[in-house]
Order: structure tokens, then C-alpha cells, then sequence
């Protein structure tokens, strides 16, 4: 139900990062600009948005590992297709795309498993803590690794 929630409040129609594209966002684009940003707290510490968007703290019925390159379109679209037990989630990245997030609450709440609960990083590390102005110093400009740290960087 989360995770659904976040990225339909995401790109075009939505309140957060209206700038996401499905097909091109990545998971780093969505933490830094949507859950950084939403898991903000008064103080200028921040919480794990896992905190922020649940009532009451419960253990995980799946872990998930990711790639934080990867589009996070894709990283939900494999969590709702484990929900409703897929063999794939190409169908369902593309209903993300379409943004028939109806259809997919629809299918999950019939699967009974809307309110299954999944440990990702993203989401459950306070990110504040972790990477929030956590680059690595630069590497000299004439090091073979300073154009992965600038890559890393910046926005896909």
C-alpha cells in the first residue's frame, strides 16, 4: 500500500518529483528528490520514511535487494508482481507507466495482499543518516574514478 502510495504521488498528477519519468527515474532519483524530501522532519534529522508512512513498527514478509541505478519503476513494479505472485512484472511496470494504480490496489486487495509487508532499503534506513550530503571527496580530475564519482553525483 505504501509503496503504491509514494509513486502515484510522483511525477505528472502527482505532489512529489513531478518530474519523474517511469521509464527513466532511478531508485537514487526517487530517494534523493521524493523520500528525502518526505521523510524531512523538524528538526533537520529525518526518519527512515518507513517511520514516516506506517502506524505501527511490524517485521518485513519479504526482503528485497535493488539496484539503486535501476528504474524504480521497476523495483515497485517487481515488489506488486511478487505480491500477486507474477512470474514477471512486465505487465505491471507498464500499468505503473500508465498510472493505473486502481487496477493495481484492486488486484492486490483481491490477492489479499495490499497490506504485505516488504524490507527495502530505500525505505526503511533513515537515508538522512546515510547518504544525505555523503558524497566521497572528489578525485583528482585526472584519476580513472573521478568520472564514476561525478556520474554518481547527479540525477539519472
Amino acid at each position: 500500500r505504501h509503496l503504491l502510495d509514494l509513486v502515484q504521488r510522483l511525477g505528472p498528477g502527482g505532489d512529489v518529483m513531478p518530474h519523474f519519468d517511469p521509464t527513466r527515474s532511478t531508485t537514487t532519483d526517487v530517494v534523493r528528490q521524493a523520500v528525502i524530501p518526505l521523510s524531512c522532519t523538524g528538526d533537520g534529522r529525518g526518519l527512515p520514511y518507513a517511520e514516516i508512512v506506517s502506524d505501527v513498527p511490524t517485521f518485513p514478509e519479504v526482503m528485497v535487494t535493488h539496484c539503486w541505478s535501476n528504474q524504480f519503476a521497476n523495483l515497485v513494479a517487481a515488489v506488486v508482481s511478487d505480491a500477486l505472485r507474477l512470474p514477471e512484472y512486465g505487465g505491471v511496470a507498464a500499468d505503473i507507466s500508465a498510472r493505473a494504480f486502481g487496477r493495481l490496489r484492486t488486484r492486490l486487495t483481491a490477492q489479499g495482499t495490499l497490506d504485505h509487508r516488504y524490507w527495502i532499503c530505500a525505505f526503511c534506513v533513515n537515508q538522512h543518516a546515510s547518504i544525505c550530503s555523503a558524497f566521497a571527496p572528489e578525485p583528482a580530475q585526472s584519476s580513472p574514478f573521478h568520472a564514476a564519482w561525478d556520474e554518481d553525483r547527479r540525477d539519472s
